[in-house]
C-alpha cells in the first residue's frame, strides 16, 4: 500500500506544481518526511493522510488505493456500538472500536468531538434523568479517559512550533476532559502542552510561568459559578510585566449564555472549539 499511496501523491504534487519543499510547508511537515512517503518508505498517519486529501480535493480512499470491496471494515463499528460498550464498562472492547474508527480514517478531531466528546454528554444526560447511577458515569469518564491516554501517538504529530501553551482548570472546577482534549489536539498541531491539573494555587502557576515561559494560558471552566475564581486568577496573570505576561485563552460552558467572556473575565481570548482556539494562536504568532 505504500508504494501506491508514494505514487499517488507524486503525481497529485506534480499535477499542483509544488515541490517537495511547498508540500511540506503546507502541511507542516519537513521536506524529507514527504520524500519519504514518496519513496514508500514512510505512510502519513491520519491525520496527515485527511489533510493531503482536502489539499488536493480527493478522497483518503483515493490516496490509499482503497476499493469499496477492501473498505468494508467501516461499517463494522458504529457509534452506537461504542456508547453501549461504555454502558457496560467493556473498556477493552471500547477501546478495540475506537482503533477500528482511527485505523479506517477518523481523525482525532472527529473522534474527539463526534464519539468521546458526544457519549460524554450523552450518558451525562442520562445520569441526569436518573436513567444510570453516578458510579456509571464514574466508570465512563474513567474509560474515556484511558482511551485518550492511548490513542494519540496513533496519530502524526506536526512540525514543532517551539511555542508553549499551560492549561488549568481555575478555582474548583474539576471537568478537565474537555481541557485534555484541547491539550493532544494543539500538542498534534505542534504546540508544546502542558496540562497543569485542578487546584493549582496562584503561586504555583506563577513558577511555572516563570519557568516556562508561556506563548499562551488556557483556562477552561464548565460551571457558571468559577468564572469569579477565573477572573481573579486573570487578574493575577495580567499583573505580569508586559513582556513576559502570556496571551490569556478562556473557553468553556460556562460562558455560553455571555455574550462578553473577555470583558467579563479580563481574558485576550474567547473560544468555542479548540479548531478556533488554535487558529487564533497560530494568527497571533
Amino acid at each position: 500500500m505504500n508504494e501506491n499511496f508514494g505514487s499517488r501523491l507524486k503525481t497529485l504534487r506534480k499535477n499542483a506544481s509544488y515541490t517537495q519543499k511547498k508540500l511540506a510547508e503546507l502541511i507542516g511537515l519537513e521536506q524529507t518526511t514527504i520524500a519519504n512517503y514518496e519513496n514508500g518508505n514512510r505512510i502519513p498517519n491520519i491525520n496527515k493522510i485527511t489533510a493531503l486529501a482536502n489539499l488536493f480535493n480527493v478522497s483518503t480512499d483515493y490516496l490509499l488505493g482503497k476499493t469499496e470491496t477492501s473498505d468494508t471494515n467501516r461499517s463494522l463499528y458504529s457509534y452506537k456500538d461504542y456508547i453501549n460498550k461504555l454502558l457496560i464498562g467493556d473498556k477493552k472492547a471500547a477501546y478495540e472500536i475506537v482503533l477500528s474508527f482511527i485505523h479506517n480514517g477518523m481523525s482525532v478531531q472527529d473522534l474527539y468531538q463526534n464519539i468521546i466528546q458526544r457519549s460524554l454528554i450523552e450518558t451525562g444526560e442520562i445520569w441526569e434523568q436518573g436513567v444510570i447511577d453516578i458510579w456509571k458515569e464514574h466508570i465512563i469518564t474513567e474509560i474515556s479517559m484511558y482511551i485518550m491516554n492511548n490513542i494519540v501517538t496513533n496519530y502524526e504529530r506536526a512540525t514543532n512550533k517551539n511555542k508553549t501553551i499551560l492549561a488549568l482548570l481555575p478555582g474548583g472546577e474539576m471537568h478537565s476532559i474537555g481541557l485534555r482534549m484541547f491539550c493532544d489536539i494543539l500538542w498534534l498541531e505542534g504546540w508544546n502542552t502542558i496540562f497543569l491539573g485542578i487546584n493549582l494555587p496562584t503561586s504555583s502557576l506563577m513558577k511555572a510561568i516563570q519557568e516556562y515561559k508561556p506563548y499562551a494560558i488556557t483556562l477552561s471552566v464548565t460551571m457558571p459559578y468559577h468564572i469569579d475564581p477565573t477572573t481573579n486568577l486573570i487578574s493575577a496573570i495580567s499583573k505580569i510585566d508586559s513582556k513576559e505576561r502570556p496571551l490569556i485563552l478562556i473557553g468553556g460552558s460556562a460562558f455560553n449564555n455571555i455574550n462578553s467572556a473577555c470583558e467579563l473575565t479580563g481574558a485576550d481570548y474567547y473560544f468555542k472549539t479548540i479548531n478556533e482556539a488554535n487558529s487564533k494562536l497560530v494568527e497571533l504568532l
